[in-house]
């Protein structure tokens, strides 16, 4: 199973992008901060919210990159109820799940959703 590690600073919006990519078979490790390195620990790509308060998005994709040494799929999450407007990720959840299965592909017994081939 691919592992994903997710950092998100937001515990709901960690939450809802654990649940998802949980759903589509990732397992999923989610750190509030990219402080932690995890010892021991690898994980097929990291995804990682770039709207991140004081967050210079480059820099932290690259730091992000170094620390762990994975494919960095860096999101833009807006938080609507703390009054931030304007565009999330293009695609949406959709697009988030492509560029992740472009560098970590799940592995599943069963199609996405519960649907059947």
């Amino acid at each position: 199973m691919a592992r994903v590690l997710v950092v998100e600073d937001d515990r709901v919006l960690g939450g809802l992008l654990q649940a998802a990519l949980e759903a589509e078979g990732y397992e999923v490790v989610v750190s509030r901060s990219e402080e932690l390195p995890f010892p021991g620990q690898t994980f097929h790509a990291v995804v990682v919210d770039v709207a991140r308060a004081g967050a210079d998005p480059a820099a932290l994709v690259r730091r992000l990159f170094v620390l762990y040494g994975s494919p960095v799929v860096p999101v833009r999450l807006a938080r609507p109820w703390q009054g931030e407007r304007g565009p999330s990720s293009p695609h949406g959840l959709e697009g988030l799940l492509a560029r992740l299965r472009s560098v970590a592909a799940p592995r599943r017994s069963h199609p996405p959703n519960g649907t059947r081939g």
